[in-house]
């Protein structure tokens, strides 16, 4: 889905090179409230679409925010926020939208557990149920320095869903870890966008560097060693491995690492992250891809290491 308004990109070199946002010391009494409010409880949490929101958030001490997802049976909901810890930290809490401890804290158990990144804090929660689930994340300022009263953030949530014209099947991982000490991840999910139906993701790559997206007519699982990753595609004769990275149309899937993921530099992406795989494979023919055929993607990009590069895990699809 398209960013609605009033949140805006920053696509840029600059912005992904730089902290998601900027040290600063926030004067509690004078802080805006951001759009989104009054997400301020369980019973007014704001319903919000995959993508990226960016520059605008705050939440205080006193007024928390509230976010509503609804997560497809079998599906995945990630989400992750940026801010400066020197500022202030971030909790984030899961549960289901009819739990009586929504809207506790830390009280009780809650979906998932939370986890510290170097610029903010995530959450992954698996829906294993067969039918959706309402959930909703409760954002506060952490307990651990009640001196710190308020905080800027910015919120990157992804809700894939299973169901639609394609199944994704991940395989081939955990990739091995680049320079930034993490398994580059990736993740494809149904689209409404023009093309093949397919949306692919990435995240927790090196920021900074680039990379495109591959894919390949056979699998190879547990891969082999290309610089400092594993090539999950066969590389057999009988099989094709073709790269996204044509430039000037729809089959250049070229983009940068920044903190809300894996950005698009080419236009050929709906919410600015990942790819929108075309309806067409990236070859001289431009053969289709039809309904029945099974294609297999990873994602190549550079990195500080020895080898000088890396892949994420690789992903099946198969087209219905």
């Amino acid at each position: 889905m398209t960013m609605q308004s009033p949140f805006w990109w920053i696509p840029s070199t600059l912005f992904l090179l730089a902290s998601p946002l900027a040290a600063q010391s926030l004067d509690c009494t004078t802080l805006e409230p951001d759009p989104f409010e009054d997400n301020d409880s369980c019973a007014n949490a704001v319903a919000v679409p995959s993508g990226a929101y960016l520059g605008d958030l705050t939440v205080t001490r006193s007024d928390r925010d509230f976010y509503r997802f609804t997560v497809p049976g079998g599906g995945q909901l990630f989400v992750n926020t940026y801010f400066d810890s020197e500022t202030a930290w971030i909790d984030l809490h899961l549960r289901a939208a009819t739990d009586p401890a929504c809207g506790m804290g830390p009280i009780g158990s809650t979906l998932a557990p939370t986890f510290t990144t170097p610029n903010g804090r995530q959450v992954l929660w698996n829906n294993v149920d067969s039918l959706p689930w309402e959930v909703i994340l409760e954002v506060r300022i952490g307990d651990g320095d009640m001196t710190k009263n308020c905080q800027r953030y910015d919120m990157v949530p992804l809700v894939i869903d299973p169901t639609g014209p394609l199944q994704v099947t991940a395989y081939c991982g955990p990739a091995e870890p680049n320079s930034a000490g993490m398994s580059t991840q990736l993740t494809g999910r149904a689209t409404s966008a023009p093309g093949a139906g397919l949306h692919l993701d990435a995240w927790d790559g090196p920021i900074g560097e680039f990379g495109y997206f591959l894919v390949g007519t056979h699998p190879d699982d547990p891969g082999v060693l290309v610089g400092d990753g594993r090539l999950c595609l066969d590389t057999t004769t009988n099989a094709r491995i073709l790269r996204y990275n044509l430039s000037g149309g729809a089959h250049n899937s070229l983009g940068q690492f920044g903190f809300g993921g894996f950005y698009n530099w080419s236009g050929t992406s709906t919410t600015a992250f990942g790819f929108d795989v075309p309806g067409t494979l990236p070859d001289e023919a431009l053969t289709p891809i039809v309904a029945g055929q099974t294609l297999y993607f990873q994602l190549w990009h550079r990195d500080r290491t020895p080898g000088g590069s890396n892949f994420s895990n690789a992903v099946a699809v198969e087209f219905f």
